[in-house]
């Protein structure tokens, strides 16, 4: 029943098709060690970017030298922020394609600029698997991980935007 559960949320809440979200549930029930599980369960899950591709409207800029640079930059914030993260990791493609996103639409967000936000973002991960510490079984503590990569992202980014706004009033109050 749980499985049932995990199933529907993953497919209603988390956005993933019947059959991904059935590769997800096969990823979790596989005997390999954590870290291996919850990599294939990472990679299963795809990128958190809808369209990771080069597409027309680069503003004049070569679709194929946008992406080898914002590939590039993306490689370079995983290298100085110390990650270990696979070269065919889907967090790489999408990273490329979030910055050349940016790119296309005159925001300059370079690496620098991106340094703190991979800090929150190292610290939400510890915060994840400090919630993990102590499950001994490998499965529950896969379930419980995919759980919060799908089902937690949305009420983190949730979070970020009610943030957002309650800067924004201290920042610049409202004349009214």
């Amino acid at each position: 029943m749980q499985r049932l559960r995990l199933a529907r949320a993953l497919i209603s809440f988390g956005g993933l098709s019947v059959t991904a979200s059935r590769e997800v549930l096969r990823a979790v029930s596989e005997p390999l060690d954590l870290y291996h599980t919850l990599g294939v369960t990472h990679y299963a899950l795809g990128a958190p970017v809808a369209n990771t591709g080069a597409s027309a409207g680069t503003g004049g800029l070569d679709p194929l030298s946008e992406e080898d640079d914002c590939a590039a930059e993306a490689a370079a914030l995983v290298d100085r922020m110390g990650w270990s993260v696979g070269e065919e990791s889907p967090g790489r493609t999408a990273l490329a394609a979030g910055l050349r996103a940016l790119r296309r639409v005159g925001a300059d967000v370079g690496t620098d600029d991106l340094l703190p936000y991979g800090e929150l973002a190292a610290a939400t991960a510890r915060v994840d698997f400090d919630h993990l510490a102590g499950i001994e079984d490998r499965i529950d503590v896969a379930e419980r991980a995919l759980v919060m990569t799908v089902l937690l992202e949305p009420v983190l980014a949730t979070l970020r935007r009610m943030a957002q706004e309650h800067e924004a009033a201290l920042r610049y109050p409202s004349e009214s």
